[in-house]
């Protein structure tokens, strides 16, 4: 799971990890490319300055495993 650059990320609508590099206020991000209205989403709201800010991506990591 290494960083890669932005514009590779998927538009399938898998949720992923951003990392922002320019001009935000939050690090890093978890996201996922909503089809239908053809942007990317966090927590359910548009993010249109993704593709502006956002520098890189990463697939999520595993869910934990359980005891």
């Amino acid at each position: 799971m290494n960083w890669q650059p932005i514009e590779t990320a998927p538009k399938d609508g898998q949720t992923i990890v951003v990392g922002y590099g320019r001009q935000s206020h939050c690090p890093v991000k978890v996201v996922w490319f909503n089809q239908q209205r053809q942007y990317w989403s966090h927590c359910g709201e548009a993010d249109l300055g993704l593709e502006a800010n956002a520098t890189h991506w990463m697939p999520l990591p595993p869910p934990p495993e359980q005891p």
